[in-house]
This record gives C-alpha cells, structure tokens and sequence, in this order.
C-alpha cells in the first residue's frame, strides 16, 4: 500500500485496512507532497505498489499534476483521496489522469463530527462522484464494493467510434438522397459485437477528407483518426487498421482480431484472341515434335514403298514415285482422314499401323482439350511473384505512409527494391486510375484488393482487376484506443472471444454478398451503356443455358473460320502461281 501522508484521523486507518484488502502488498512508500513536482519524485505503477492513499491539504499541486506528464501515474491503480470538497474531486474526475482511471475514491467529512462521505467515480456511466457509503462513528453506512468492475458493463454510455469507408471493412448503404442508412462490414460487426458485450451505444464520427488513418504534422500533432484519438475527441477507432509501432507513441492498439497480407492489385489484361485457341491444346515443345513426326514420317514412308519388292506403292494408283503423295498421305493420318489406298508390302504395313495408333493418340488428346479451350477464354501471361514485379517497369501505387514503411523495412531484397518505386496517392480513386492504364500496382489487405477486384471492377462476369497471387509481409489488424485507456483490458478480452468463435471469415463473407447487391457498388466502374450492352449480351448467352450446355458460337470457333479463310487464300495463290509457271514454262 502507497501512502501519501500528512496527519488526519482515526477513520483514515480503517480504510486504509478495508483498501489493503484488495492490494495484496507489503511495499510502502510515504511521501509529503509541497508542490506539484514533488509528485514526480514518487514511484508510479510499481508492481509491488498499486493502492494509493492521497490526504488532501491543498488539493492544487494534485488537480495540476493530473493533467500533465501522461506517463507519471498509475492507471490501474486503486486511488482514494481524502479531504478537499466535492468540486475538487469531480474537477478531478475531469483531468487527463482522471477521465483514464477506473477507480477513484473520494472521503469528504460531513457538517457532523466523524462522519465521512465516500463517493466514487462513474467514469463511462455517468458524470461526476456518486455518493456509495457513509462512515458514522465506527462504522460503514452499508457494505458495498468501493472498487467496483466499471467495464464489463458500461451501462448504455455512448462511446465515440471514429471511422471511414474503407471496403470491404467499413461499407455505407445510402439513400437515393445521398443520406446514411447503413453501415456494414467486418469491422462494424466487430463493433457491434463490443457494444452487445459491453454494453454500450456506439456514435460514429469521421475525419475530414483524406485525412484517413492520419499523419504526423510539422507541429507534432496528429490528424485523421490518430488524431481524433490523441485528443481525446473518440474511444475507438477502427478502419483496417495495421498495428504499427510507429504510432504507440500516440495510442494503443488493441489485440487482433484478423489477420491479412499485404497484395497487389493489377489490371486484368484482356484474353487471347479465340483463335489462338487451336495452338492451345499442346505446349510449344510438344507441337514442334509433332511437327518434327511429321516431316519425318513422309520421307520413311515413301523409303519403305520404294524399296519394296513392287517398287512404288502408289503406281497402282496413277502417281509416280514422288514424296509429294507419301506425305500428303501422313498428313492425312494426322488429321483422321480416311486413306482409299493402303499399302502392300509388310514393312510398309507395320509403319502405317503404327502411325494409325500414333495420330490416333494424338488426334484424340488434341481434340478433347481443343473443346475446353473455345469454352474458356485463355488470359496471357502476367506478373505473378514478388520478384516478376520489382523486374517489372510498374510502379507501386498506395494511399498513406503505412505501406511504404513496409517496403523499406522488409527482409525480402524484392519487396524491398519496391521502396524505390513507390508513388503515394492522395485518393484510391487516383491509384485506380494508374493501374487500369497500366502503370502500376495498388497495394493493400488481402481482403480491400479482393473486393475491389470482385465486386467493384466486375461486369458481365468479368474483372478489369486482378489479386497477384504472391503476396508479403502478414498484418495483424486491430483497433486503436486512447492511450492509457481503460477500455484496452475489457476490449481485448472481448476480441479474443470474437476471434476464437471465427466470426470474422463469416463476416467477411456475408459483407460481400451484400456489397454484390448493393446499388452503390454494382457495376461500379461500368457506364450506363455498358451495362446495358452486357445486360443484353448475357440475355442471348443465357437463352442457351437453361439445361446447363454452352453451345459454341462465332467466337468460339472464330479459329477454324480463320483456318479456312487462310487455306482459300493460299490455294488461290498457288493456282496462281501454277497459271504463271503454266504459261513461262515450255513442257
């Protein structure tokens, strides 16, 4: 037990023994107290020493210490203060230290001899001292706990929560007047969970624009929500908020209640054209030794039917002994085509056996994955990892200092080289616009990048965004709170019941959902033309859906129109050329 002593008293020593039977100390500390600096020289929050008895002649040096040097006092602590008057003591209920601690008592001597008054503070329930007990000569009024539990409910109190829309975490419904109807998202249902656990009636408040998290200024305060905090103007702040040790120094976070990476969002690249679809079926390296197969397979076909005992297994059809006929005809065995001519000679046989179960293998392969390939639209190769991107010309593109703190810090010698690309923007909007051109990532959560590219930048089934699939640096998303305040115990506590029964994945889920059928981000990025344009393209496709089958339309064979238009023109110039070598040619 802390003692600051002066002389009062018999009364004194009752409660101080009613005090220590909540401290469970031996340690001592007693100190005369002249001047408010005096207070500097006591032991504040020493883990031996959490009770403290302050006997009040002149309460000033007190209610001047409580409101400055933040970090001289203990705000856990277990505080009673004699002497004064009531306005002493609710003034100072009112200081910085005092608005921040939980338990505070007051014993004020009434007009009668040796009858003390004991009031204690309501901090979140109500304004003022609330009168508990009285001590008339030897004894209490009633019996009731002087250091009650004030944050397990909070009796209705309205708590400030400063927050802006940050999607998918924080999302607004409005009116078609542009007023609030709604909020919604993971972290408003987290605060909703709060406040039904606590009990308390939440008041939502928003910085100004483009002041989001906050900053530090030129004059070392704060804006944005860190500022909001710092001044005491909310409780609880809470927009996808990273915990960052760079901004202890003006709250505190709480534990976390979600886990995310930081990704990349990218432009989405259009598909490869439809007819590139009948290269798709095989991979380069596997197309050249087909190719390869059938150079080769011609001129052994026509070696064994030349050496074969009837030299030239094709004269019984007209054709002379040429290669011209042996590789028409191995071609032909390439593309399924039945041959009217078969050969006679054994060698010859086995040779075009095996070239049947070859091209049979081949041609079966090639056509079952031809089929998947018109249905499904092939995207082109794009930057995936980590150190494709910081090879890459694309610059880095993020809103606040947050992310390019990261990047400096990082381990990874790629995320690191990032730093040097990095362009901060003033607005999503204007990082939007640098990644749909082209010229750089966004960088952001997992779960932001995911929505934007889901929900936001969709149309038609389709996203103008893409996830890079390598992401970095995991972060652990809290809320912030005031420092040294005493909502951090209650509230971690709280959290770590949301975060154990996996109500966040489901929250994440369900907003989603919502937002998908949201006016406000349906088509969000799509203009009014466009979206009928889909409307109606999606109308025909669907006419042909009803029993679950896609039928193949221009598009998807847009290939094979392409191959028979090429064919007619490379037949008409060699018929061309024919005419002319016809003509200069005596025989």
């Amino acid at each position: 037990m802390c003692r600051h002593y002066s002389s009062y008293s018999a009364f004194l020593l009752l409660l101080y023994v009613r005090c220590q039977s909540d401290i469970d100390s031996s340690s001592r500390q007693v100190l005369e107290v002249r001047e408010t600096e005096d207070l500097l020289r006591a032991v504040w929050a020493s883990p031996d020493c959490r009770g403290y008895l302050l006997l009040l002649h002149d309460p000033l040096p007190l209610l001047t210490f409580a409101d400055m040097h933040r970090d001289a006092w203990d705000y856990d602590g277990k505080y009673v203060v004699v002497g004064g008057s009531l306005p002493h003591l609710l003034q100072l209920t009112r200081t910085d230290k005092g608005r921040k601690t939980q338990h505070v008592v007051g014993a004020l001597q009434t007009e009668e001899a040796g009858e003390w008054r004991l009031y204690v503070n309501q901090q979140y329930w109500a304004k003022g001292m609330l009168p508990v007990t009285t001590w008339r000569r030897h004894s209490f009024t009633s019996d009731v706990d002087l250091f009650p539990d004030k944050l397990s409910d909070l009796r209705g109190a309205l708590l400030r929560v400063v927050t802006f829309v940050w999607e998918p975490s924080i999302m607004y419904r409005r009116a078609e007047d542009g007023s609030l109807l709604e909020r919604y998202g993971v972290d408003i249902d987290a605060i909703a969970l709060l406040a039904h656990a606590m009990n308390f009636t939440v008041r939502f408040d928003e910085p100004p624009p483009g002041e989001l998290w906050g900053r530090q200024l030129d004059d070392g305060s704060w804006d944005g929500i860190m500022g909001f905090l710092d001044r005491d103007e909310a409780d609880i702040g809470v927009a996808n908020m990273f915990l960052s040790y760079w901004r202890i120094q003006v709250v505190e976070f709480t534990a976390p209640y979600d886990l995310e990476a930081s990704c990349f969002l990218a432009r989405a690249e259009p598909p490869l054209p439809r007819w590139q679809a009948l290269a798709f079926p095989f991979q380069w390296d596997t197309w050249v030794a087909i190719l390869l197969g059938l150079v080769m397979s011609g001129p052994l076909l026509h070696l064994l039917a030349a050496l074969g005992s009837s030299w030239g297994e094709w004269r019984s059809a007209g054709e002379t002994a040429r290669l011209a006929p042996s590789w028409l005809y191995t071609l032909g065995l390439h593309l399924r085509e039945a041959q009217a001519r078969l050969p006679r000679q054994p060698g010859t046989q086995v040779l075009v056996a095996f070239l049947w179960v070859y091209t049979m293998i081949l041609t079966i392969a090639y056509s079952t994955n031809l089929t998947a390939f018109l249905l499904v639209k092939k995207l082109p190769a794009s930057i995936e990892t980590l150190e494709q991107l910081s090879q890459s010309s694309l610059k880095v593109a993020g809103v606040g200092e947050l992310f390019m703190t990261e990047l400096q810090e990082a381990s990874d010698p790629n995320v690191k080289s990032m730093a040097k690309k990095f362009e901060e923007q003033s607005s999503k909007q204007e990082a939007y616009q640098k990644v749909l051109a082209g010229e750089a990532m966004f960088v952001e959560n997992r779960g932001y990048v995911e929505f934007v590219a889901k929900i936001k930048y969709s149309k038609g089934g389709e996203s103008r965004m893409r996830v890079m699939k390598e992401c970095f640096a995991p972060n652990n998303i809290v809320m912030a709170v005031q420092r040294r305040s005493p909502l951090k115990a209650k509230v971690d506590q709280v959290i770590d019941w949301i975060r154990e029964g996996g109500f966040i994945p489901h929250s994440f889920r369900t907003s989603l959902r919502k937002a998908s059928t949201s006016k406000e981000y349906i088509n969000w990025s799509s203009e009014g033309e466009e979206e009928e344009h889909q409307g109606k393209k999606k109308e025909k496709q669907d006419k042909g859906k009803g029993n679950g089958l896609i039928p193949l339309n221009l598009d998807h064979l847009q290939g094979a129109f392409i191959l028979s238009l090429a064919g007619l023109i490379a037949a008409a110039l060699s018929f061309m050329l024919e005419m002319v070598w016809t003509r200069t040619s005596p025989a």
